[in-house]
């Protein structure tokens, strides 16, 4: 039995959305048929060419160029209450403190956690830092399902955390890394 996953009307906001993991991210929520505003930093041309992509496939899209480690920056991005890099223990505590207070606006607020993604700058370090013993050893020693992640991996997640048929989650990290918590 094949389930579509339902949306509430909106838009849907993604940082860094012109690379990677963010790119496949910002390419299902427009497949989905949502808006999506994606921020880039430092790559406006391959952020135009993302958004004429984006374009022709038919989806809705804006973007918006900001460093998100720049507090001043931040407040331009209609979220302000984010954190752009900090541990991953951090970022899941802060979560749960915005779906604490967003709840009572009925919003849900969760996060996904990544493993290893072979897309964007994971991708660069998985084929530039590692050689294939490594890769092997990573595969064999810490993946148990023993395959690197690809950043649809993380869009689905994301997409159905923010659809219709997670209404009842927030506040919660997805893992999504073949195991590699376990």
């Amino acid at each position: 039995m094949a389930v579509e996953l339902g949306f509430l009307p909106g838009a849907v906001i993604v940082t860094g959305g012109s690379g990677g993991i963010g790119a496949a991210i910002c390419k299902g929520f427009a497949a989905a048929g949502l808006p999506v505003v994606f921020s880039c930093h430092s790559n406006p041309d391959k952020a135009h060419a993302f958004k004429r992509e984006i374009d022709a496939a038919g989806g809705q899209r804006d973007f918006m160029q900001v460093d998100l480690s720049a507090p001043d920056e931040v407040e331009r991005v209609p979220v302000k209450d984010i954190m752009p890099a900090a541990p991953k223990a951090a970022i899941e505590m802060r979560i749960r403190g915005v779906a604490k207070e967003s709840g009572r606006l009925g919003i849900g607020a969760n996060c996904v956690g990544p493993g290893w993604i072979n897309a964007g700058r994971g991708k660069k370090g998985i084929e530039e830092k590692l050689d294939d013993k490594q890769r092997q050893a990573i595969l064999r020693q810490m993946i148990p399902l023993q395959r690197f992640g690809e950043a649809e991996d993380i869009a689905q997640a994301a997409l159905f955390l923010c659809s219709r048929q997670a209404n009842y989650i927030t506040g919660q990290s997805l893992a999504v890394d073949r195991g590699m918590q376990l």
